[in-house]
């Protein structure tokens, strides 16, 4: 298995520390809005890879931190008259329900920044006694950078480029250190419900101490992979790295990943230039389904123009799999095919066959840097050989179409695909659609189902004139009938 490698820049064989095993760290959301949907797309990458890692046999060790003690947490507080522990929790839960609603797996450790002050007020300290950080008299500490001599490795940054541009490497309350680009592990500050108390003072952590302490305490000092949003490469994670190889002398991160990040008119998508979707507008408006296909349409590292486009290229691509899904499950029962799948042939190859060769080439996809797009490519054409089958079986119970379709639905389940209820799945497209036409929900699966019979019914009793005004009452609503082999009558989206 290759895995792309940022820090040098080219894939690599995946080799874990560990035989067997594989411990990984992303950086989780700051909870003091609402999630938007770049969040959801990097939580979905990092969650496909932890479950490819699972399928490739394994076991993981899957850590999510939570930033809940961060400046931007602060200032929403103070402006809400609350503390910050409100308003981290009350983000926080309604991020996990949205991971919950894209079939997102919790994270085997979810640690939170509030629960690990006196490590990082130790680690800060361990620090100081090393030489590599130093405290100022206002009560701030900070990782004095010259210390370090390949700082700026992760993000192919060089100090003297750094200084000749420092704008913005000084913030508020920063103009006691000693360079521009040293930073901060401890901020002085003394106002209730904001601060803690430690041997410099009352403060609290800086940002980028927090992922190190934690990591550190749960995975330990040399880990396997480290991901997260591309944004997060500096200063942060550059900051982290540096941090954590000072303290424990060591290598910290064989493999860094990044997701690449969700823009909008080529610019990334972010609360501060008020260019986002929040998590819950998106779902409400596309369906989890839907945003979850379109985000593995694209392998992770790639950035996503998030527009309209996109998700109606994909709408049909989406319902064809859950309406044969929805046929298969109504024609066959597992009574009448029986436990035993294997064998029986059909006109096109035997089934066990084409699902050996299905599973070896969605693998040989995945094993490139987890190439999510070619593997998406492979389940579609994988679709098609079973609709065919499908069509072609007419009323017969083949167990080849059982089989087939359970080895589509077991490989999709790394994506989180092609798991959910087909009737509600096809029910939200149906929705997102009629929304996207303009026109009030008026219609849904069951109308349609109950039509395309009735058009059946229609053509075969001769009243033709019946038959096409049904159709055009579905053309109206922008749902287009097609006619399959054997005279079934199927439907698809009008795009």
């Amino acid at each position: 298995m290759q895995i792309y490698n940022y820090i040098t820049k080219k894939k690599e064989q995946f080799k874990p520390i560990k035989e067997g095993e594989v411990s990984m760290y992303v950086c989780g959301v700051t909870p003091y809005d609402h999630a938007h949907i770049g969040h959801i797309v990097s939580a979905l990458r990092f969650n496909t890879i932890n479950n490819y890692l699972k399928y490739k046999g394994y076991k993981t060790a899957f850590v999510q931190n939570v930033t809940d003690i961060d400046d931007k947490i602060i200032n929403r507080a103070k402006k809400d008259g609350t503390t910050h522990t409100e308003v981290s929790e009350r983000f926080t839960k309604e991020y996990d329900e949205a991971l919950s609603a894209f079939n997102i797996n919790p994270a085997d450790s979810k640690p939170k920044v509030t629960d690990y002050v006196d490590s990082i007020i130790k680690y800060i300290a361990e620090l100081i006694d090393g030489g590599y950080a130093y405290a100022t008299d206002k009560g701030n500490v900070y990782f004095d950078v010259s210390k370090k001599d390949d700082y700026g490795k992760l993000s192919n940054r060089k100090v003297e480029d750094m200084l000749n541009d420092s704008r913005g490497l000084i913030t508020d309350g920063e103009s006691d250190k000693k360079s521009p680009v040293d930073f901060a592990l401890w901020k002085s500050e003394d106002e209730a419900d904001f601060s803690w108390d430690s041997p410099w003072g009352k403060g609290r952590p800086g940002w980028h101490i927090e992922c190190s302490a934690m990591s550190n305490d749960i995975l330990g000092s040399h880990i396997d992979i480290h991901g997260g949003g591309l944004d997060l490469n500096f200063p942060h994670h550059e900051n982290e790295l540096a941090q954590c190889e000072a303290h424990n002398h060591s290598p910290y991160v064989n493999y860094w990943m990044y997701s690449g990040l969700v823009q909008v008119d080529g610019v990334k998508m972010s609360k501060s230039l008020g260019n986002y979707t929040t998590a819950q507008d998106a779902l409400k408006k596309y369906t989890a389904e839907l945003i979850s296909y379109v985000v593995h349409t694209f392998n992770y590292r790639s950035h996503i123009n998030f527009q309209e486009k996109i998700f109606k290229d994909n709408l049909n691509a989406v319902a064809d799999v859950y309406r044969l899904f929805r046929d298969i499950d109504k024609r066959y029962s597992s009574e009448s095919v029986g436990a035993d799948v294997e064998g029986g042939d059909l006109e096109g190859g035997d089934a066990s066959k084409v699902a050996q060769k299905l599973q070896g080439d969605f693998e040989n996809a995945m094993d490139d840097d987890f190439g999510s797009a070619g593997a998406i490519v492979i389940l579609n054409e994988a679709v098609n050989l079973l609709r065919s089958w499908y069509d072609a079986d007419e009323e017969k119970i083949n167990k080849n179409i059982v089989l087939l379709k359970d080895k589509i639905k077991k490989l999709s389940s790394v994506f989180g695909l092609f798991q959910r209820d087909s009737a509600e799945v096809l029910n939200g497209l149906i929705r997102y659609h009629q929304s996207d036409l303009g026109q009030e929900s008026g219609i849904d699966l069951e109308t349609i189902e109950n039509t395309l019979a009735d058009m059946s019914k229609a053509k075969l009793e001769k009243d033709y004139e019946k038959s096409d005004a049904l159709r055009k009452s579905l053309e109206d609503k922008g749902i287009l009938a097609v006619q399959k082999a054997g005279g079934n009558v199927d439907w698809k989206f009008s795009i």
